[in-house]
């Protein structure tokens, strides 16, 4: 059915059944018709609820039957580029432009496949092309109005940067970001700098939470790897940095220095192998017994994954940092570990200190007194509710985080 939209085909089809009301087969394609509109009409609906991916499918559906459906295509268009694949669309949309130039609506899923691509004057353009030709179309007045506040949001977050007032900045980058979630190639960028004025606040949690949106956004995005490898190597983690600088040795191979810094890591990455117990618990060398103790309950009630569970990255961190706290507990408590780590065994009997630790089974002796070191207390702010029992706030703590049960300018 080479036809260009429903209504013609429709129209031809009823004009055939007028003449022989008995052919099955005008039967069968008014039908296919009906089904068609139907169609067309589950299109809007989804695009209006933002689902592109399932609206794309449909309309593919469809003209497979109608092949030269442009109204059609223009919608694929839209969704095409709303779902980051802007080459595609951008294909279709140059095989459309020759005899449709002048559709105000063409000229909007051109414009956003191109700002969705990174050119955004380009797309400012074709936005106000569609302006002057319907002054009262709602898409293209809207996307224009959408593409001047978030440059001007832009450059306010990157001028607030460059001069140290960071938090302002972040204000900038949040609001840009909230203007079109679907403008991968642009989000990528701000979640980049965001996380780039997070991390001068000290704030790696956040900032690592946006060097992934950004890595979301656009996986060959050197700057976010580069980022995030940055914070992996502040926060200690270094394998995971390696990991990313090899990738942005991979994407950008005349990164300065980049050799220089992955060998430094690889180096720090082996003495880290033995991990120092003393700085973990934040105690000396020469600390007691008691001293050990107090240290990791205060340090454990901290980290328990369950009172860091705001986000997955900080929740990871936690769950991390738990660990260790429990593995330097186990050694530095008991004498013997404590003497053979002293005299720097790093292997014991092939496990390592850390095999076969349980950090929620350490933290429920102690805190039941069975380590010896909690006095018999769960927590200072536990609760009794009236049921003859203490309520610490924890309430599983022995499965937590599988432990225990085993274009823009950027900056």
């Amino acid at each position: 059915m080479c036809i260009r939209d429903r209504s013609e085909a429709k129209k031809n089809y009823n004009k055939a059944f007028e003449l022989d009301k008995t052919d099955q087969s005008i039967k069968n394609e008014l039908k296919e018709c009906s089904q068609i509109e139907q169609k067309v009409e589950t299109v809007g609906v989804l695009m209006s609820k933002q689902q592109f991916s399932t609206a794309s499918s449909i309309i593919e559906q469809v003209l497979q039957i109608c092949e030269e459906w442009r109204e059609l295509k223009v919608k694929q268009i839209e969704c095409l580029a709303s779902l980051g694949q802007t080459d595609h669309a951008l294909n279709i949309a140059r095989d459309l432009a020759a005899e449709y130039s002048n559709n105000p609506d063409l000229l909007y899923a051109r414009g956003l496949a191109l700002q969705y691509a990174g050119n955004t004057d380009n797309a400012r353009k074709l936005f106000q092309e569609g302006i002057r030709i319907d002054p009262d179309h709602s898409k293209c007045k809207s996307a224009f109005k959408n593409c001047k506040r978030v440059e001007e949001l832009k450059i306010k977050g990157n001028e607030a940067f460059k001069e140290g007032r960071n938090e302002e900045s972040i204000q900038y980058y949040t609001l840009a970001l909230e203007l079109n979630p679907n403008n991968k190639g642009l989000n990528s960028l701000l979640f980049a700098n965001r996380a780039a004025a997070y991390r001068k606040l000290n704030k790696n949690v956040e900032a690592l939470h946006d060097c992934n949106k950004a890595i979301e956004c656009n996986e060959n995005y050197a700057k976010a790897y580069l980022r995030r490898a940055e914070i992996k190597k502040d926060m200690g983690e270094y394998d995971e940095a390696i990991y990313d600088y090899e990738k942005v040795r991979q994407l950008e191979p005349n990164t300065p220095n980049l050799a220089n810094i992955i060998r430094q890591c690889q180096q720090e990455a082996q003495k880290a192998k033995r991990k120092d117990y003393y700085k973990i618990l934040g105690v000396e060398k020469n600390a007691s017994p008691e001293q050990i103790k107090k240290a990791y309950r205060k340090l454990a009630l901290k980290w328990h994954p369950d009172k860091n569970n705001e986000s997955e990255e900080a929740k990871a961190i936690a769950e991390k940092n738990f660990k260790d706290i429990s593995e330097a507990y186990s050694v530095l408590s008991d004498p013997q570990k404590k003497q053979r780590y002293d005299s720097g065994v790093d292997d014991m009997e092939g496990g390592g200190f850390s095999g076969g630790i349980d950090p929620s089974g350490i933290f429920q002796m102690f805190f039941s007194g069975a380590g010896g070191g909690a006095d018999n207390v769960f927590f200072s702010s536990s609760s009794n509710t009236g049921d003859g029992q203490s309520h610490d706030g924890f309430p599983g703590f022995g499965s937590f985080g599988g432990f225990g049960g085993g274009g823009f300018e950027n900056i």
